[in-house]
């Protein structure tokens, strides 16, 4: 296993903007939910992360981790509710306007209220899907014009999108959608080599996959 002494530096000099990237303090100190590990991930391969999260403690108690693992570095903490498309224009100007050009995005956002199919409500299905589909499309609208030349978009799914084991009808259809926006970023992107991928996460013991059994509404 690599420790990270031997960590390739594949990302050095690089910038990538990881949305969903907090995690709150509290709770059990050893479990690390999927953004921050992203985050610290990409930080030990040499990234310059940018961690954005609907709740800016969230984001900032990530970029302590990655400076706690790397004293020196230069990590930046985001506030941005993508499900507000005033705030994902704002996240982006504030990058554009510091002069950060992304190598890569990270879309790991998403939201859950565990509403089985006959409580799903108009408001409820809009709620879910505003910051699990639309947000991610307008992360990548945004991201796709200013990105580097050969950079990279990856969407984080679950295997939620092909089972309905959770009874979560809205959740579960914002991740299959995924697949659909992931191919249409892929052909935008193409004629500058931006790659859009997904990755559809199983069930792991992160402060969300917890709250799969009680409820909660997490990100």
């Amino acid at each position: 296993m690599e420790t990270f002494s031997e960590t390739r530096r594949d990302f050095a000099g690089r910038t990538v903007l990881v949305v969903g990237g907090g995690q709150a303090a509290g709770g059990d100190p050893q479990l690390v939910g999927n953004g921050r590990a992203i985050c610290l991930r990409l930080a030990q391969r040499g990234a310059r992360v940018a961690c954005a999260d609907r709740d800016l403690e969230a984001a900032r108690h990530t970029v302590d981790a990655l400076e706690a693992q790397a004293p020196g570095a230069q990590h930046l903490a985001l506030a941005a509710d993508i499900g507000d498309p005033a705030q994902v224009r704002a996240l982006f100007a504030t990058l554009a306007e510091g002069g950060i050009v992304l190598a890569a995005l990270v879309l790991n956002a998403g939201i859950s209220d565990r509403r089985p199919l006959a409580e799903v409500t108009p408001e409820s299905w809009d709620a879910i899907l505003g910051v699990n589909l639309r947000g991610h499309l307008l992360c990548a609208q945004a991201a796709l014009p200013a990105m580097q030349h050969g950079g990279a978009i990856v969407f984080v799914s679950s295997l939620a999108a092909l089972m309905p084991a959770g009874r979560n009808p809205a959740y579960e259809s914002s991740k299959a959608a995924l697949s659909a926006l992931c191919r249409a970023v892929a052909l935008e992107g193409h004629g500058r080599d931006i790659r859009a991928n997904i990755v559809r996460a199983g069930l792991i013991d992160t402060p969300m996959g917890r709250a799969h059994d009680v409820g909660a509404d997490v990100a």
